[in-house]
């Protein structure tokens, strides 16, 4: 793209800013968009309360196995 760009002189490098930046609009915006979409088509819905806290619950889980409490204890010493 940056050759043709130079081959087309002033004008080339005009489209390509312009071509650029509207690639910088569309990976910034259109995620976010898409996600509203979905979700007002009923396609995705919002994230219960048990999935966003499943990480801090099998991290306080895997604190109480026995390996965690030996490995504590043996680290005490």
């Amino acid at each position: 793209m940056c050759v043709t760009a130079q081959q087309l002189g002033e004008q080339g490098e005009l489209i390509r800013n312009i071509t650029l930046f509207a690639i910088l609009i569309y990976e910034l915006v259109g995620p976010l968009l898409t996600k509203t979409a979905l979700k007002s088509a009923g396609e995705i819905q919002p994230m219960s309360e048990d999935v966003k806290n499943r990480r801090q619950t099998n991290l306080e889980t895997a604190k109480n196995t026995p390996w965690e409490r030996h490995a504590k204890h043996g680290a005490e010493k």
